[in-house]
């Protein structure tokens, strides 16, 4: 529930393209990092088109650096015009691995959630 006073701040997030996402651009993420509130980190795409294998399905995902700590996963990744263009899904925990967080392009997103209402009969 978000306070009357504060409705006339609330903006709805724009939806960007994930297809014009380009390595070196800026990347801002907005989470909830630690169950601390809401937190704001950046830093820049450093892979496109890469794939995660869980063994179960493969997700095509980019890669930034900029920093994900626990309770920032499905926080939004913003373009430096401020549209979304991916949603935190992990990072790596690999040995020798710093800083690399993985993102779902949004253009992903938005297909699996009207596949997922469809279903839903909605």
């Amino acid at each position: 529930q978000i306070p009357e006073e504060f409705l006339p701040l609330v903006y709805p997030a724009v939806r960007g393209d994930a297809a014009t996402v380009r390595v070196g651009q800026w990347a801002i993420l907005i989470g909830n990092a630690l169950g601390e509130g809401q937190n704001v980190s950046f830093g820049i795409v450093s892979a496109v088109n890469r794939y995660l294998n869980n063994g179960a399905f493969q997700q095509e995902v980019f890669t930034s650096d900029a920093a994900i700590n626990n309770g920032n996963s499905g926080g939004m990744l913003l373009n430096q015009d401020g549209e979304v263009i991916g949603v935190t899904s992990s990072k790596s925990e690999k040995l020798g691995s710093e800083g690399m967080g993985y993102y779902v392009p949004i253009d992903t997103v938005t297909k699996t959630v009207a596949e997922l209402l469809s279903q839903a009969g909605r």
